[in-house]
């Protein structure tokens, strides 16, 4: 019998990496300090380049992706849960001041006109948000995980070359400082190609701005994380997941649009006879929580805490 541990970003954050989603925020703002003195609009553009793709101003984008995820955030500008907000993205701000520059318009064409402009601009939000994932993919390769050492505590409690791990983080500490060996990324790793997006259903916010909402319905799926295809190409590990008596779950937040991973999971095990394992780390609410989340996943089995200096 072997153990199953879910690894998420806590993990890394107990390591001392600087892997929160606000350590991104500050990465942005470190790395474009002229992004802070743009005054982000509607009518942010890219220009062509030879091999026909788009380029943006680094700063403008910067900008612009700040502001519109920040304004998604319940807390502002203290970034705490991109991947959920990519799903609640709202433009209708710059629509609106869009519509009132040109509203004084009242020819026969104004309506035509206008329609065309909310695609272009609908279309340019499209191409510049995009650009979210390949900024989050060079700050995920900054992180510097050299300096990190070990935690007795954990690795008295695994077995590298036998315990098996689902990790959700893109750091490779599990196989550098514990020697873990198998070990699957499910959202890629640092110098690969990495997964982040939402789970949350559309929401046209821009009805009353015809000719918008293509584009906006576009990169709302762009940014969509699709588990369902994951799962499928991860059948081997998910295959793989056989005599499991025991599930640790350390840093791992059971966020909704992961869950579908556990419910996978629950699906593959008879966990009738299984322990889950939480970290006491949590506080007892929240523990609550997880254990309820984990049930409605499937999980049969009885649950226990673990704790960790």
């Amino acid at each position: 019998m072997s153990n199953l541990f879910i690894i998420g970003n806590g993990f890394d954050l107990a390591h001392g990496l600087p892997t929160s989603y606000e350590h991104f925020h500050q990465y942005l703002v470190n790395n474009y300090p002229e992004s802070l003195e743009k005054e982000p609009s509607f009518n942010i553009e890219g220009i062509t380049t030879p091999n026909g793709g788009i380029k943006f101003d680094d700063d403008e984008l910067v900008a612009f992706i700040v502001e519109v995820i920040s304004a998604a955030e319940e807390d502002g500008e203290n970034w705490c849960d991109i991947e959920r907000n990519l799903g609640l993205l709202d433009f209708s701000r710059y629509l609106s001041d869009m519509s009132y520059l040109y509203g004084h318009e009242q020819d026969d064409n104004a309506f035509s006109r206008s329609i065309h402009r909310y695609e272009d601009v609908s279309g340019n939000f499209h191409l510049a948000m995009l650009e979210v994932k390949s900024l989050f993919s060079r700050w995920v390769t900054s992180i510097d995980t050299s300096e990190v050492l070990d935690k007795i505590s954990f690795h008295n409690l695994i077995h590298p070359e036998e315990d098996t791990f689902l990790t959700f983080n893109y750091t490779n500490v599990l196989e550098e400082v514990y020697g873990a060996i198998d070990v699957n990324h499910i959202h890629g790793s640092q110098r690969e190609k990495i997964v982040i997006g939402h789970g949350e259903t559309y929401r046209d916010s821009s009805e009353q701005y015809t000719g918008s909402e293509y584009s906006l319905m576009k990169l709302h799926d762009a940014l969509r994380k699709n588990t369902e295809e994951i799962i499928e190409k991860e059948n081997c590990f998910f295959s793989s997941l056989q005599n499991i008596d025991k599930i640790y779950s350390h840093g791992f937040s059971f966020s909704k649009v992961d869950l579908p991973y556990i419910k996978e999971i629950c699906n593959r095990l008879d966990t009738r006879n299984i322990i889950w394992y939480l970290n006491d780390y949590d506080s007892k609410e929240k523990i609550c929580n997880y254990i309820n989340t984990i049930m409605d996943c499937g999980f049969q089995g009885r649950f226990s805490i673990f704790g960790l200096d």
